[in-house]
């Protein structure tokens, strides 16, 4: 691992407060609160603090115990929170639930896309590529509740970013590749890129208390972000070579 990347993959949030400063391998071992296996969690406990509460799916509308929401942040991972962990702002001036969802985001190295689905009627989003198999720009897609992943995620050994995208073959079979963010920047509208550097919600959740801005992602992340940017303008249009 790069000492960049021992150093930088840290989360610079508000003022520039260090939360964690551990390498990535060391933290998606060790760090706190990281998303579980919601199925496998008691829907009336708290995976953060250990609360229990009023699940969301409760029918009791007279339970004297505070509710426990639930936020999915990839297929099946999430976090069940009281409100105790949503409102107050204990660890370094966030949230809990704010609080591990940066952390997660910053040790893990998974963005995610959720604030493309913002508009609750839109249930997916198309986006080209250039698929290197067929030489040529191929239409994909994902989906806000399908198969593919609404993450990038990062790869240490390309430096770069990824994202599952799932297509349609000719013989009408559904599969999904990994394709990298330089190569979406290229065949996608320049806005996009720009979307991301002025995303102030991230999670496109109308809950406040769980809002991130992309650039309070830290300077790691968005190194690598230019970088995708500055490469995919660098490739001849209608294709992708790197």
């Amino acid at each position: 691992m790069s000492e960049e990347l021992k150093t930088s993959v840290n989360i610079v949030i508000g003022s520039g407060t260090i939360i964690a400063s551990k390498s990535t391998i060391e933290l998606s071992i060790n760090y706190k609160y990281p998303p579980q296996k919601l199925k496998d969690c008691q829907p009336n406990i708290c995976t953060l603090c250990g609360r229990t509460g009023r699940s969301e799916e409760s029918s009791d509308d007279h339970a004297e115990q505070s509710s426990i929401k639930k936020f999915e942040l990839e297929r099946n991972y999430g976090w069940l929170y009281c409100k105790v962990c949503e409102v107050h702002r204990d660890h370094c001036g966030f949230s809990a639930m704010n609080y591990a969802i940066r952390l997660h985001i910053g040790t893990i190295g998974s963005i995610p896309l959720h604030w493309v689905f913002k508009d609750q009627t839109k249930d997916g989003c198309t986006l080209k590529f250039y698929r290197h198999s067929k030489q040529t720009v191929w239409t994909g897609f994902i989906e806000k509740n399908g198969f593919t992943d609404r993450c990038l995620v990062y790869d240490a050994k390309t430096n770069q970013y990824f994202l599952q995208v799932g297509f349609i073959e000719q013989n009408g079979k559904v599969v999904q590749r990994l394709v990298s963010l330089a190569n979406l920047f290229h065949h996608n509208p320049p806005g996009f890129y720009r979307a991301f550097m002025d995303c102030k919600n991230l999670l496109g959740t109308d809950n406040p208390n769980l809002h991130v801005r992309f650039k309070e992602l830290g300077i790691f992340i968005q190194k690598r972000f230019a970088a995708a940017n500055q490469l995919a303008r660098s490739q001849k249009d209608g294709v992708f070579e790197c």
